[in-house]
């Protein structure tokens, strides 16, 4: 029901609208308009009028950019972040704070320094990557083996830093404690070496809707430094000192601008905006709590205490109840600014869902003018809608878009649609592409094989796209992984270069040497990333310390295990490599190439020509061959390692020559684990080596028929190794990980032949965007996968 409702310039229509949330007022907001422009009136006849437009502004804003409806939001806008803003706050900063990264670069990146961002960018990249930061960026740079780059960002570096240079000398070096006159002129100095006003006018050149925006905010910096020069003209403070000073300034800077055009829909807060005449007005928010809005809760005195000083003659502001009136009397103005429509809008629930109520205003205006509110439903039917937003989804869901075409408004919407599901990669990508990408022979590790198993697209992204993540100079689990590889390969490089094997040396002889390999590889792995600072250091102890125990393990345990580490971190690759990459041929003669890098090869020799291969991996954690994963071909590197040995034409000098007979793979934990919690601190200190030796146990496969060889004590139970005898003295059928020899050379070959399919999907074009799902289910344990064989 629409009734005519009296205001301040005669008699408008009056509509009471109850909607689900914010988003439908604003939909019913864009319709409302739409519908009056199509009539012949203006987007200037309109208003959108709310009690406190914090709540509403981005919600009004993403609608009417859908509607296509111009709009002016009449607020202060925040001007903290600005490129100006930021300029100033980082620059003083990095004087401040010796040019610390952080700061350095937050001035760099505010587009005042430099117009190539890519080159800043890049500058960015080589500091994480390499740890620049403080004096260094005050000297020449110097990237060894890379001139190229290397010049290039020195170059860029003496563009960009004199003006920093000069205000580093104004603040820190010429004067210590810089009074306010001396900090304002030297930002300044800063402003006009940087050219900061030409660079501004551009910005307002370039983008009309933001023009009077930062020219206010010019503006206002230049009266912010006349301030700072007022209030501080002789006080003299530390640059440290003067930053928060400083800060309180910039973070409460905000500016106000004019309508960049005449012909736009007002949007504002009714105790802010001044309405010109308007031929609508929408008032949306009418509901209880956001307006009338609540009086703010007295801060010091209750009520009866300012009732109490007032009855003294001692007026301290509003009263509770005046702030009620004063409520009421924004809602008149409200309620009165049409002259020809009114709607009153009402939400049922916030933004998040929460219940809402209906403000006592709808219900006055209800009783005084008789008019119903009216439910307004989001489903609408084609042809009710208002604006070519309305009826994309409904055009698309059609699945018609060669008929659609030919609807010429409809053309963009179908133009970015085809796009969209271009950029859908869950479609294979024709067989022609992935040659093109990979070649005929795909280079891979055998980890990436593991990436493309549990997600198609993971492997594509890094293999096929070569996307990488940004280096940082920071060490991470990776780095900790690498550094303890290094010191274990420079431990089993001196130890075979003195002509002993593991086995002769003693277990503290074994720990003092892998300690100092530690000590002496610290200062230069990774260009010092575990002596950049206390908590590095710490690290790098801790990681040499579990060396130590993960070493004087492995040696206690040297008399009953018959192999002997003879190659360590040995490559197989085609390209100078010892082992030659392990080539897998696949269908339509394409064929995969594995490269990569084991760990540890122990040998047992059985007579002059043959010897047993047992393949170790060291891992950071503890980590156990899963069967199920096994099974699925998640689990790949492992056993894979042992087709690298198993396909060597010849085994040459680098095994002695001896026919190696695969018998066993191996997790190593190098920081240790596995073992029980002991419940007390004396337990803890109680603990000896039989709790050491349960940290390091080895978890893999084994050949059964080899047991002798890899614990030779003949107990029921192993301890570097995990199986256990029967009273009988048979193996165990549970906790064991000792296999038959057909068992264990299936193993093999299944895993082999996960890597011919994985190839052949590959080059097939599988590329989809589908990671497995680990669950379980009536207590068994599975695997579900979007794409490719379900379980």
């Amino acid at each position: 029901m629409i009734k005519s409702v009296a205001t301040a310039s005669g008699s408008a229509s009056l509509r009471l609208a109850l909607c689900a949330n914010p988003e439908s007022e604003a939909v019913l907001a864009a319709r409302e308009i739409r519908r009056h422009v199509r009539n012949g009136g203006r987007f200037r006849d309109c208003a959108i009028i709310v009690r406190r437009l914090e709540s509403y502004h981005a919600t009004i804003a993403r609608v009417f950019r859908r509607y296509e409806i111009p709009f002016f939001m009449d607020q202060r806008e925040a001007a903290a972040h600005h490129p100006l803003t930021e300029l100033t706050r980082f620059a003083v900063r990095t004087v401040a704070f010796g040019w610390r990264h952080d700061d350095w670069f937050g001035a760099l990146k505010s587009g005042l320094v430099s117009p190539n961002a890519e080159a800043i960018d890049e500058l960015e990249n080589q500091a994480l990557a390499r740890g620049w930061e403080g004096k260094v960026w005050r000297v020449t740079l110097s990237i060894a083996n890379e001139n190229d780059t290397g010049k290039r960002l020195e170059k860029l570096r003496q563009q960009v830093l004199p003006p920093f240079e000069s205000l580093t000398t104004a603040l820190a070096e010429n004067s210590s404690a810089p009074n306010g006159t001396e900090v304002a002129a030297a930002i300044r100095e800063l402003w006009r070496a940087l050219d900061v006003e030409a660079t501004v006018a551009r910005w307002s050149q370039n983008s009309a809707g933001q023009l009077a925006f930062h020219t206010a905010v010019l503006e206002q910096m230049q009266d912010w430094l006349a301030n700072l020069e007022r209030a501080f003209p002789v006080e003299s403070l530390s640059l440290r000192d003067w930053l928060p000073i400083l800060e309180a300034g910039l973070a409460n800077l905000t500016v106000g601008v004019v309508p960049p055009a005449l012909d736009q829909v007002l949007i504002g807060a009714i105790d802010r905006s001044r309405n010109p005449e308007l031929r609508l007005a929408l008032v949306l928010g009418l509901n209880e709590g956001v307006f009338p809005a609540p009086p703010a809760p007295a801060t010091l005195l209750t009520e009866p205490e300012r009732t109490g000083l007032e009855q003294q003659g001692i007026y301290l502001g509003p009263t509770r109840y005046q702030r009620l009136g004063h409520e009421r009397y924004l809602g008149y103005i409200a309620v009165t600014r049409a002259s020809e429509r009114l709607i009153l809008t009402c939400a049922a629930q916030d933004a998040k869902g929460q219940p809402l109520n209906p403000s006592p205003f709808l219900d006055h205006i209800q009783r005084v003018t008789g008019v119903a509110k009216e439910t307004v439903s989001d489903a609408r039917t084609w042809w009710q809608s208002e604006h070519l937003c309305e009826l994309e989804a409904p055009a698309l869901q059609m699945q018609r878009t060669e008929a659609l075409a030919q609807f010429a408004p409809l053309g963009p919407v179908l133009k970015q649609w085809r796009q969209v599901r271009l950029a859908q990669v869950n479609d294979p990508l024709p067989p022609a592409v992935m040659e093109r990408i990979f070649g005929r022979e795909l280079k891979s590790s055998v980890s990436g094989l593991e990436d493309f198993a549990a997600c198609a697209f993971k492997f594509f992204a890094a293999r096929g796209l070569r996307l990488q993540e940004r280096k940082e100079f920071q060490f991470d689990d990776r780095d900790k992984g690498s550094f303890q590889h290094d010191a274990l390969e420079e431990f089993h490089r001196r130890v075979r270069a003195s002509g002993r094997q593991w086995r002769d040396l003693t277990r503290t002889e074994a720990g003092q040497l892998i300690a100092d390999i530690g000590r002496d590889l610290r200062p230069t792995f990774g260009d010092g990333k575990f002596q950049a600072g206390g908590a590095a250091r710490f690290a790098g102890d801790y990681l040499i310390e579990r060396l130590r125990h993960l070493v004087t393990t492995l040696i206690e345990w040297m008399p009953q295990y018959d192999f002997d580490p003879t190659v360590s971190e040995i490559a197989f690759d085609d390209d100078q490599a010892p082992i030659p990459a392990w080539r897998v041929v696949l269908r339509h003669s394409r064929a995969l190439r594995l490269r990569g890098r084991i760990d540890r090869v122990d040998l047992c020799r059985l007579d002059d020509h043959t010897a047993l291969a047992v393949v170790m991996d060291y891992k950071s954690r503890v980590r156990k061959l899963d069967p199920t994963k096994l099974h699925h071909g998640l689990e790949l590197q492992l056993l894979s390692y042992l087709g690298v040995l198993n396909q060597l034409p010849t085994t040459g000098t680098l095994f002695g020559g001896k026919r190696l007979v695969p018998a066993g793979v191996f997790y190593i934990p190098l920081n240790g684990g596995g073992g029980k919690p002991a419940g007390t601190r004396a337990g803890v200190l109680a603990s000896g080596k039989a709790d050491q030796r349960t940290a390091y146990q080895h978890s893999g496969r084994f050949l059964a028929d080899q047991i002798t060889h890899f614990d030779n004590r003949g107990r029921p139970k192993g301890d570097q190794f995990k199986y256990a005898r029967n009273k009988d003295g048979q193996l165990a059928k549970r906790g064991n990980e000792a296999l038959a020899a057909a068992e264990f050379e299936g193993l093999r070959e299944k895993i082999e032949h996960h890597l011919r399919n994985y190839g052949d999907r590959i080059f097939g074009g599988e590329v989809a965007v589908a990671p497995f799902r680990d669950w379980h289910r009536d207590g068994l344990r599975l695997l579900r996968f979007s794409a490719g064989v379900p379980v």
